[in-house]
């Protein structure tokens, strides 16, 4: 019952489209016709400017921990006794990494926040990547430690590369491998890292097929060694 409630609780907080809202009512526009048509934040970025894109981005991560705070919260109200619910969630919230007992009702936020952020029914079960909102959630499953982790992954990769998708896959990829290792002994977090990281892939697959077409052609536009040795 209580993995039940936090599923439903993270999933209507990962639905809620905040991409379409701050277009709607900060710049009097719907982001889907826009762009990529991507209600999040990277399209919000480069249709709304910087304080647009910020902004969708700083309420689709405090969706994802709001998730992972109201696991621990409900964790907390169903079985605690009274009194041990505060030093709980701060020491939860605040563990460079989390407590391993925590891992299943984090794994269950972190699991319907990204089906929501995704799958949104105010959207007629459309939404957008799930990067953002995952992020925020897994500086609770995680660890303030290990969410910075991720973080630097997606900065470092995006910084190189100059594709945001591609450090949205990379740090997709790194949550299921920390996942993996951090909750070898926990399944069902475990497999939570993993099917949000695929959901991730799944919802950036056009963006997977252009980084292919656009590395095809750097591979065509460069000389071969054969080539370079005879001109």
């Amino acid at each position: 019952m209580l993995y039940l409630v936090i599923f439903l609780v993270s999933f209507l907080l990962g639905s809620v489209p905040w991409g379409l809202v701050v277009s709607k009512v900060g710049y009097q526009l719907d982001l889907r016709k826009y762009g990529s048509g991507n209600i999040g934040a990277t399209n919000a970025l480069r249709t709304l400017g910087t304080a647009g894109g910020v902004l969708v981005f700083a309420l689709d991560f405090l969706k994802g921990w709001l998730s992972g705070l109201a696991s621990l919260l409900l964790v907390a109200a169903f079985t605690l006794p009274e009194g041990a619910a505060g030093p709980f969630v701060w020491q939860s919230l605040f563990s460079f990494i989390a407590p391993m007992e925590n891992a299943i009702t984090s794994g269950v936020a972190l699991f319907g926040c990204v089906l929501g952020h995704i799958f949104s029914p105010w959207l007629k079960f459309k939404g957008g990547k799930g990067v953002a909102c995952a992020g925020g959630a897994l500086f609770v499953l995680f660890g303030w430690g290990l969410g910075l982790v991720e973080l630097l992954v997606f900065v470092l990769v995006v910084a190189k590369s100059r594709y945001v998708s591609l450090g949205s896959l990379s740090a997709a990829a790194a949550c299921a491998v920390i996942g993996v290792i951090l909750f070898w002994n926990v399944p069902a977090a475990m497999m939570s890292c993993v099917v949000c990281a695929m959901l991730v892939f799944w919802a950036h697959r056009s963006n997977i097929k252009k980084l292919r077409d656009a590395r095809s052609a750097r591979s065509a536009r460069r000389p071969g060694r054969f080539s370079r040795i005879n001109s």
